[in-house]
């Protein structure tokens, strides 16, 4: 929406242009809409002992990762919360992973494939420069 065309309906006291402007979609959100439906359609490969960790922009329970796939299910699980407004309702749940949570232990969760990467192995690479 155009700032500017916001304020000329505005100042002149134009409601219906105001309500159009209002419903036009903002160029920058459908962009990353988009963007977002061919990276949630990027399917991984995932095998037990992958690290892996959220896409970007992509996380939605509350491990924060990484993780260490455990299983890769043939036949997903179903997130049994009730509401259909929830993110959560009937999300596949198709990988068994691993992680350490803020106390140390380690614990396993089931979480949606589509959301999250592997690490590539020159991420988890660490350095020790003298």
């Amino acid at each position: 929406m155009s700032r500017e065309k916001l304020l000329r309906a505005l100042l002149e006291g134009d409601m219906d242009e105001v309500e159009a402007i209002d419903q036009e979609p903002d160029p920058f959100i459908t962009q990353k809409l988009s963007a977002d439906f061919v990276a949630l359609s990027v399917e991984g490969d995932f095998n037990p002992g992958d690290v892996i960790r959220w896409k970007d922009g992509f996380k939605n329970k509350q491990p924060g990762g990484p993780f260490i796939v455990i299983n890769a299910l043939d036949e997903p699980v179903f997130d049994q919360e009730k509401g259909a407004g929830s993110p959560y309702f009937r999300e596949p749940l198709d990988l068994e992973v691993g992680f350490r949570d803020s106390d140390g232990d380690f614990l396993i969760v089931f979480l949606d494939s589509r959301r999250l990467e592997v690490i590539e192995e020159t991420d988890k690479i660490i350095r020790f420069d003298a």
